[in-house]
């Protein structure tokens, strides 16, 4: 497992990623405006010295908790999950790799655990997708996104970002359109949603 994000690392990283949401996504509401169109946000960036994704996935505690209740079918509390030592077996990780997924040139990415912690308002999941070597190409070919997070509450949008190199796209995932197909368009030097709904 990679190192846990430290503090101000976090803080870093939330700061930049809110941020490059309001610039990108500006009708992405607060949690107060999101209820009852329920909203969570994800950012996607490709880091090329370590050839993985690194993702930040912000969701709200209540209807995460919610959601994990309705999956394991138990009664969970939220807190008790969060901790800086996490594994794919943490409840929060079954539940993230059955709703969500990404596979690049028709190869499925691993999701590698980086950590996970409840606050008052928001509740993070950080993980990687590691690239295997022989994958990795000068442009982003056929990234498949698949995210069905917290699908089951209603009018529920997932806002998604994806930061490669210097190309940004920003784009939303919900009950009709739940996975994407993603290309880096030379012609136009830009990342292009080339079709939804891949599997249908």
């Amino acid at each position: 497992m990679g190192p846990v994000p430290t503090r101000k690392q976090k803080s870093i990283k939330r700061f930049g990623f809110l941020l490059t949401l309001f610039s990108t996504v500006l009708f992405f509401p607060s949690r107060s405006e999101a209820h009852p169109f329920h909203a969570s946000s994800m950012e996607m960036e490709w880091n090329e010295k370590t050839n993985a994704f690194e993702v930040s996935v912000q969701l709200d505690p209540n209807d995460l908790e919610q959601e994990l209740r309705r999956f394991s079918k138990k009664k969970i509390v939220l807190e008790e999950l969060s901790s800086d030592e996490i594994d794919s077996s943490n409840l929060v990780f079954r539940y993230l790799t059955s709703a969500f997924a990404a596979s690049y040139n028709g190869q499925q990415l691993k999701v590698k655990p980086i950590g996970f912690e409840v606050e008052t308002k928001s509740a993070w999941i950080y993980f990687e997708l590691p690239v295997a070597i022989n994958e990795v190409h000068t442009k982003l070919d056929n990234l498949k996104i698949t995210n069905k997070l917290l699908i089951n509450q209603h009018a529920q949008t997932n806002n998604f970002l994806l930061k490669y190199k210097q190309q940004r796209l920003s784009t939303t995932f919900h009950e009709k359109r739940t996975n994407a197909l993603i290309r880096r368009d030379d012609s136009i030097d830009k990342l292009q949603i080339v079709k939804n709904n891949v599997d249908d």
